[in-house]
C-alpha cells in the first residue's frame, strides 16, 4: 500500500511459474499503472534494482501533463507503468505520496466493442470513443475518483492465457473493485462469496467473477 494511506493494495501470490512464457499478447489483465510524485527520482532508485526498466520517464506529446515510465517489469514478471502526473487533474489520481495508488489497469480483449458494451451493460460504466493508434486500437472505461480501465484490442494477435494447474493466470491475475451493489452480482461469482480476510476491506464480503475476455474481477462490498 502507498505511504499516503490511500486504500489501494497490491496482492502478491506465490505459485509455480510457466517457463519462458510471455503473456503480453494474451487476453485478460495486462498491466498495472501507478501514480508517482517524481518519475525522474524514481528511475534513479530502480534502474539498477530487480525491476527491469526500459528507460527514464518520457513526456507524452498528446498529454503534456504526463511523464510515463512504461515497459517496467517487476521481479515476478508483472508489467507495471509508473506515471508522473505533473499537474492537478480532475480526471486523474495525482499521487499523494512518493509512490501513489493504482489508477489504471490495462487488459487485452478479443472483441473491443463487445468488451466495452459488457462493462456498460453489467456495471453501467461509460467508455471513451475507440482510438485507433498505429499499433493498437483502445478505449478507456471510466470509474470514479480518477481511475480507469484501459481496454486494448487484441483481436488479430491475442490468444487465451495459459496458467499452471490449479493456479492463477501469470502476471496480473485478478483486479479488485469496490462495489456498492454487491448482491446484484452474486449469481455470477465463480466460487461464491467469502468474508474478505485482507485489507482494505477486512471482514467485508467479496466475490470473484469473470469478464467478457475471461479476466477475473474481485468485487468488494462497500455497503
Amino acid at each position: 500500500a502507498p505511504k499516503s494511506g490511500e486504500p489501494t493494495y497490491l496482492r502478491f501470490v506465490q505459485q509455480a511459474p510457466i517457463p519462458d512464457y510471455n503473456y503480453s499478447r494474451t487476453f485478460g489483465w495486462q498491466a498495472t499503472e501507478i501514480t508517482v510524485q517524481n518519475g525522474d527520482e524514481l528511475y534513479e532508485r530502480i534502474k539498477d534494482s530487480p525491476f527491469k526498466v526500459n528507460g527514464p520517464p518520457r513526456g507524452i506529446p498528446t498529454y503534456p501533463y504526463l511523464k510515463a515510465m512504461g515497459g517496467t517489469t517487476g521481479p515476478g514478471g508483472e508489467k507495471i507503468h509508473l506515471t508522473w502526473i505533473t499537474e492537478k487533474r480532475p480526471d486523474l489520481a495525482v499521487a499523494e505520496s512518493f509512490m501513489g495508488r493504482v489508477f489504471i489497469v490495462t487488459q487485452g480483449v478479443p472483441d473491443l466493442p463487445q468488451a466495452l458494451e459488457w462493462y456498460k451493460t453489467t456495471f453501467g460504466n461509460q467508455y471513451s470513443p475507440i482510438r485507433k493508434l498505429p499499433s493498437i486500437a483502445l478505449s478507456v472505461v471510466t470509474l470514479k475518483n480518477g481511475t480507469k480501465i484501459e481496454v486494448d484490442d487484441f483481436k488479430d494477435k491475442g490468444q487465451p492465457r495459459r496458467k499452471p494447474p490449479g493456479g492463477l493466470p501469470p502476471g496480473v491475475a485478478v483486479v479488485s473493485f469496490e462495489c456498492s451493489d454487491f448482491d446484484r452480482y452474486r449469481d455470477k461469482f465463480i466460487a461464491g462469496e467469502i468474508k474478505n480476510p485482507m485489507q482494505p476491506h477486512l471482514g467485508k464480503r467479496s466475490g470473484t467473477m469473470k469478464g467478457s475476455a475471461g479476466e477475473m474481477m474481485e468485487l468488494l462490498d462497500v455497503k
